[in-house]
């Protein structure tokens, strides 16, 4: 009986060290070490007098967005909604943001030059 008890003594201590190595093994293991980075929606948009190359999207906080404002024939860029004049606008994501881009109708100064002959001339000027 004594070499019995040895046998199951030692299969006991071996199925021991075992689980104990696999719990080790499951303990040591690579825990997913990406952080939970925030998202937020980003809109886009143009007033009358142009467009934007984009629209609307989901981004993570800390992206780096370009957007180019694009004014239609016979307008300019003016700025965008928040307040920059710059085009085109970089942003880092860091909140939601609505932000349109501004265009306003080209002018052009006009002199009027009356001649002896009680003639109007008109000429533009760009």
């Amino acid at each position: 009986m004594g070499r019995t008890t040895w046998r199951i003594s030692s299969w006991i201590k071996k199925q021991y060290y075992i689980l104990l190595l696999s719990l080790f093994i499951i303990s040591c293991e690579k825990e997913d070490s990406s952080p939970n980075i925030p998202q937020y929606n980003i809109v886009f948009n143009a007033s009358e007098g142009g467009t934007v190359n984009l629209t609307a999207g989901t981004y993570n906080e800390g992206a780096s967005v370009s957007v180019l404002a694009q004014p239609s024939l016979d307008y300019r860029f003016t700025n965008w909604s928040n307040g920059s004049t710059v085009n085109p606008l970089n942003i880092t994501v860091s909140s939601i943001l609505n932000i349109q881009a501004n265009f306003t109708k080209k002018t052009f100064p006009l002199a009027l030059i009356i001649n002896g002959e009680r003639r109007i001339e008109k000429e533009a000027k760009s």
